[in-house]
C-alpha cells in the first residue's frame, strides 16, 4: 500500500472541511462543466466558511486535473480590467496543492 504524501493529507483535509456543504460544493463543480460559467463571485460573512469551500473546490478540480485560480475580490478594483489582470496574476502564482492555507 502507497503511503500518502502531505499533498495527499492537505487535499482530503480541504475536502473534509467542506462538510455539509455539498450543495455548494456541487453547485460551483458546474463551473468545470463544458458552456459553464469561466468565473464565480463567492461572498458572505466572515467565519461563514467560504475559504474551506474553495479549498474543497479546488482539491476537487486538481483531483480532476483541472486548473483552478482564486483572487481576493476585496484586494482588487470592482472593475471587469482589474479583475481579468488579477487572474492572470494568479494563473502565473497558484502554490501547488502542498503549499495552500486554509
Amino acid at each position: 500500500m502507497n503511503r500518502p504524501d502531505i499533498a495527499d493529507v492537505l487535499r482530503e483535509g480541504f475536502r473534509s472541511g467542506s462538510s455539509g456543504r455539498s450543495a455548494e460544493l456541487s453547485l460551483l463543480r458546474q463551473l468545470a462543466t463544458p458552456g459553464g460559467p469561466v468565473a464565480a463571485y463567492v461572498h458572505g460573512p466572515a467565519g461563514i466558511g467560504k475559504t474551506a469551500l474553495l479549498a474543497a473546490l479546488a482539491a476537487n478540480l486538481d483531483d480532476d486535473g483541472i486548473r483552478n485560480v482564486r483572487i481576493q475580490a476585496g484586494a482588487n478594483e470592482p472593475n471587469p480590467a482589474a479583475i481579468v489582470m488579477a487572474l492572470g496574476k494568479a494563473k502565473w502564482q497558484r502554490p501547488s496543492p502542498s503549499s495552500r492555507q486554509c
